[in-house]
C-alpha cells in the first residue's frame, strides 16, 4: 500500500521547544489507496505551564513534559487534575520525551534534544542516570510498546530501539513532512499503529508495524487549531488518543481524541467488488 503526501515548508528558525520551526507542514494531497483517519474531541484542559511529550500509564497519569518547570505531570487523562509530578535531574534542561518500563524496575526514562543521554530513574526521580540516546539529538516524543521503545527523529524517521542495546531500528516515514514531535503507539487490527505528528502540522500520520516494517495508513486532520503541535499519547483503557499543542494565545492545552480508522480498499478490494454485479 503506498500513499504519496506532498508538503509545503517554511522554516522560521531555531524554537525554544526543541523546535526548527516549520510554518506548515500538513499534506498537499494524500491520494488513495490510505486508510480513512478521523479524529473527534472529546474534551480539551489546560498544561500545567506547559505540555511537550506525552505518556499515558493506564489508570495511572497521563505524563506530560515540562522542561522550563523542570517537572514531568501526571493528569488525570479524564478531568485533566495534576495527581503527580516527577522532578527531572538537573541536567536535563532540554526535555522533550518520557517513557516508562514497568518491567524494568519500573524505570522512566527522559531524553534531552541539547545532548546524546537518555536520562533514566528507577525511583520516580529521586536518582538519575544516563545511557547512550540513539536518536542523538534528534529525538523527540517517545513512547513504550512493552519490549522497545519508539522516537521520533528528526525530520522522515523514527527510531525503535531497546535501551543499551544495539542493533536498532531506523524507520522511514517519508510521507510525513517538517520535523517530528510527537509519537505514540497503540494496537490495531493485529499489529501494532504508530501515529506521529511535526511540530508545523495539524493533524497526524498513522503507520501499522508488522515487526519487521512499517505501512502507511493515511493521514487525519485534528479537530483542534495548534498553533505548534508537540505530543501524542494513546490509552487503550479510555480508547482515545491524546495531543498537546499551543494555540494562537501561546497557550499550552491537551485535547482528548476520539480516533477511528477505517481502511481503504485496495485495487485487488474494488476489482473484486466490481466482479460481483
Amino acid at each position: 500500500m503506498y500513499c504519496i503526501v506532498l508538503a509545503a515548508l517554511v522554516f522560521n528558525g531555531l524554537g525554544d521547544n526543541g523546535a526548527i520551526q516549520a510554518a506548515n507542514t500538513d499534506p498537499l494531497t494524500d491520494p488513495v489507496p490510505c486508510a480513512d483517519i478521523s479524529l473527534s474531541l472529546v474534551s480539551t484542559f489546560s498544561a500545567e505551564g506547559k505540555a511537550l511529550g506525552l505518556y499515558m500509564i493506564e489508570e495511572t497519569a497521563l505524563l506530560g513534559v515540562n522542561n522550563t518547570g523542570m517537572k514531568v505531570y501526571g493528569y488525570s487523562p479524564t478531568t485533566g487534575t495534576v495527581n503527580m509530578e516527577i522532578s527531572l535531574d538537573p541536567s536535563n534542561t532540554s526535555c522533550f520525551g518520557a517513557a516508562f518500563d514497568p518491567a524494568s524496575a519500573g524505570t522512566f526514562y527522559t531524553n534531552d534534544w541539547s545532548g546524546d543521554d537518555l536520562f533514566y530513574t528507577p525511583d520516580w526521580g529521586t536518582t538519575w542516570n544516563t545511557v547512550f540516546d540513539p536518536s542523538f539529538s534528534a529525538g523527540r516524543g517517545m513512547d513504550f510498546d512493552g519490549t522497545h521503545f519508539w522516537t521520533t527523529n528528526g525530520t522522515g524517521s523514527i527510531i525503535r530501539f531497546i535501551p543499551e542495546y544495539t542493533p536498532f531500528d531506523v524507520l522511514s516515514v517519508p510521507e510525513t513532512s517538517g520535523q517530528l514531535s510527537g509519537i505514540t503507539v497503540f494496537p490495531w487490527e493485529g499489529d501494532l499503529a504508530v501515529a506521529v505528528t511535526s511540530y508545523g502540522a495539524s493533524g497526524i500520520w498513522v503507520y501499522t508495524w508488522n515487526g519487521t516494517a512499517l505501512e502507511y495508513l493515511g493521514f487525519g486532520a485534528l479537530p483542534v487549531t495548534p498553533e505548534t503541535s508537540y505530543g501524542l499519547a494513546y490509552s487503550e483503557d479510555l480508547n482515545s488518543m491524546f495531543f498537546s499543542y499551543q494555540d494562537s494565545s501561546d497557550d499550552f492545552l491537551i485535547a482528548r481524541l476520539s480516533i477511528e480508522i477505517s481502511q481503504a480498499l485496495t485495487p485487488s478490494t474494488w476489482a473484486a467488488v466490481k466482479a460481483s454485479f
